[in-house]
């Protein structure tokens, strides 16, 4: 059965800032292993994102289940090319996935891109987290390449994944 949920564009806020935060944690922290330096980080570009927070180049979707936040994405415009944006904080709560609340906050995010006439969106992600990149190539992203990096305790594989506009 399908929830019942949605998902709201919004202006970053601290309670929902920690709700995203708390979900971010339980999977990259508790179920993958990564040590909490993941979350001091992850907390510091929500900080900084929500200071600079630009409402005609920013987006902050939130998916809610009965008032929860049960997922997010984040579209940030500051990146190293013009007119390309880059996802960011994208997860589903556990307990909500698999009622396609990822697929439609990709999608809603990749629709307000191209609303915003950008010429395109980027992403990375890792390669433990195989049904991402599944995700991702369903949406028209193609794989950009892979460099092995060393941060929050692992050794990863750490995915890009663009999609043009053009």
């Amino acid at each position: 059965m399908a929830l019942n949920f949605t998902i709201e564009t919004s202006k970053p806020i601290e309670v929902i800032n920690n709700q995203i935060l708390k979900i971010h944690d339980s999977i990259y922290v508790d179920k993958l292993g990564f040590e909490p330096s993941f979350s001091v980080e992850a907390s510091g570009f929500l900080a900084e994102f929500t200071e600079r927070f630009d409402k005609k180049k920013d987006t902050y979707l939130v998916a809610k289940f009965n008032g929860d936040v049960a997922g997010s994405v984040i579209v940030d415009s500051r990146t190293e090319l013009p007119d390309v944006a880059r996802l960011r904080l994208f997860a589903v709560d556990e307990k909500y996935q698999k009622n396609g609340i990822g697929k439609q906050l990709l999608a809603m995010a990749i629709n307000l891109c191209k609303n915003n006439q950008l010429k395109g969106l980027y992403l990375l992600t890792f390669s433990i987290l195989p049904i991402a990149g599944g995700l991702y190539e369903s949406k028209g992203f193609t794989f950009a390449g892979v460099e092995k990096i060393n941060y929050w305790g692992r050794v990863l594989d750490e995915k890009r994944y663009e999609l043009s506009f053009a």
